[in-house]
Protein backbone atom coordinates (compact mmCIF):
# COMPACT_ATOMS: atom_id res chain seq x y z
CA UNK A 1 0.00 0.00 0.00
CA UNK A 2 2.77 2.44 0.95
CA UNK A 3 4.76 1.54 -2.16
CA UNK A 4 1.79 2.24 -4.43
CA UNK A 5 1.08 5.60 -2.73
CA UNK A 6 4.73 6.61 -3.13
CA UNK A 7 4.73 5.59 -6.79
CA UNK A 8 1.51 7.53 -7.38
CA UNK A 9 3.24 10.65 -6.03
CA UNK A 10 6.39 10.06 -8.11
CA UNK A 11 8.46 9.22 -5.02
CA UNK A 12 10.85 6.36 -4.39
CA UNK A 13 8.90 3.45 -2.96
CA UNK A 14 9.83 2.14 0.51
CA UNK A 15 11.38 -1.30 0.76
CA UNK A 16 9.01 -4.25 0.39
CA UNK A 17 7.48 -5.16 3.71
CA UNK A 18 8.36 -1.77 5.26
CA UNK A 19 5.64 -0.42 7.54
CA UNK A 20 3.56 2.51 6.39
CA UNK A 21 5.05 5.84 7.55
CA UNK A 22 3.19 7.64 10.34
CA UNK A 23 0.66 10.22 9.21
CA UNK A 24 1.88 13.81 8.98
CA UNK A 25 1.23 15.94 12.05
CA UNK A 26 -1.82 18.14 11.82
CA UNK A 27 -0.99 21.81 11.26
CA UNK A 28 -1.19 23.98 14.36
CA UNK A 29 -3.89 26.64 14.20
CA UNK A 30 -2.43 29.86 15.62
CA UNK A 31 -4.30 33.04 16.44
CA UNK A 32 -3.41 35.88 14.04
CA UNK A 33 -3.69 38.55 16.74
CA UNK A 34 -3.47 38.62 20.53
CA UNK A 35 -6.77 38.31 22.37
CA UNK A 36 -6.66 38.10 26.16
CA UNK A 37 -8.26 34.82 27.26
CA UNK A 38 -7.20 34.95 30.89
CA UNK A 39 -4.99 36.91 33.26
CA UNK A 40 -2.22 39.00 31.69
CA UNK A 41 0.82 39.22 33.96
CA UNK A 42 3.88 41.44 33.72
CA UNK A 43 4.07 44.99 32.42
CA UNK A 44 1.04 47.16 31.79
CA UNK A 45 0.10 47.74 28.15
CA UNK A 46 1.70 51.21 28.14
CA UNK A 47 4.94 50.06 29.80
CA UNK A 48 5.47 46.84 27.90
CA UNK A 49 7.86 46.06 25.07
CA UNK A 50 4.98 45.12 22.80
CA UNK A 51 5.77 41.41 23.24
CA UNK A 52 3.11 39.18 24.80
CA UNK A 53 3.61 35.47 25.43
CA UNK A 54 0.35 33.52 25.71
CA UNK A 55 -0.09 29.92 26.85
CA UNK A 56 -2.01 27.77 24.36
CA UNK A 57 -2.15 25.00 26.94
CA UNK A 58 -0.71 24.70 30.48
CA UNK A 59 2.94 25.73 30.31
CA UNK A 60 5.84 26.76 32.50
CA UNK A 61 7.34 30.13 31.53
CA UNK A 62 10.44 31.68 33.07
CA UNK A 63 11.68 35.14 31.97
CA UNK A 64 15.17 36.25 32.99
CA UNK A 65 17.14 39.42 32.51
CA UNK A 66 20.58 39.57 30.89
CA UNK A 67 22.15 39.27 34.36
CA UNK A 68 20.10 36.17 35.23
CA UNK A 69 17.56 38.00 37.40
CA UNK A 70 14.22 36.19 37.29
CA UNK A 71 11.49 38.63 36.28
CA UNK A 72 8.72 36.09 35.94
CA UNK A 73 8.30 32.39 36.72
CA UNK A 74 4.92 30.74 36.63
CA UNK A 75 2.92 27.76 35.48
CA UNK A 76 0.46 29.43 33.11
CA UNK A 77 -2.98 28.01 32.43
CA UNK A 78 -4.26 27.94 28.86
CA UNK A 79 -5.11 31.51 27.80
CA UNK A 80 -3.02 33.26 30.45
CA UNK A 81 -0.32 35.58 29.16
CA UNK A 82 2.81 37.51 30.11
CA UNK A 83 3.49 41.01 28.78
CA UNK A 84 7.25 41.55 28.64
CA UNK A 85 8.63 44.82 30.03
CA UNK A 86 10.72 47.10 27.81
CA UNK A 87 14.07 45.86 29.11
CA UNK A 88 17.06 44.82 26.99
CA UNK A 89 18.38 41.28 27.18
CA UNK A 90 15.26 39.47 28.40
CA UNK A 91 15.17 35.74 27.71
CA UNK A 92 11.98 33.65 27.84
CA UNK A 93 12.37 29.96 28.60
CA UNK A 94 9.57 27.45 28.11
CA UNK A 95 9.57 23.86 29.28
CA UNK A 96 6.85 22.63 26.92
CA UNK A 97 7.41 22.78 23.16
CA UNK A 98 4.66 24.50 21.15
CA UNK A 99 2.77 25.52 24.29
CA UNK A 100 3.39 29.30 24.19
CA UNK A 101 2.55 31.64 21.31
CA UNK A 102 4.39 34.94 20.90
CA UNK A 103 2.83 38.20 19.76
CA UNK A 104 4.57 41.49 18.95
CA UNK A 105 2.48 44.59 18.56
CA UNK A 106 -0.53 42.29 18.86
CA UNK A 107 0.49 40.26 15.77
CA UNK A 108 1.39 36.56 15.71
CA UNK A 109 5.12 35.77 15.82
CA UNK A 110 4.70 32.00 16.08
CA UNK A 111 5.33 29.47 18.80
CA UNK A 112 8.23 29.67 21.22
CA UNK A 113 10.62 26.76 20.81
CA UNK A 114 11.65 24.57 23.70
CA UNK A 115 14.39 26.34 25.67
CA UNK A 116 15.49 29.98 25.78
CA UNK A 117 14.35 32.67 23.32
CA UNK A 118 15.65 36.25 23.31
CA UNK A 119 12.53 38.41 23.70
CA UNK A 120 14.05 41.30 21.72
CA UNK A 121 14.20 39.08 18.61
CA UNK A 122 10.40 38.88 18.66
CA UNK A 123 9.90 42.60 18.08
CA UNK A 124 9.50 43.99 14.55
Amino acid sequence: AAAQRAADRGEVAPAAGAPDPPPAAAPIDLAATFIAKGAVYGATAGEGSGVVLQARRPATLVVRGADGTVYFARQLAAGEAYRAPALPGLVADVAEADAVQAFSGGENKGLLPLGPTVVGKLTP
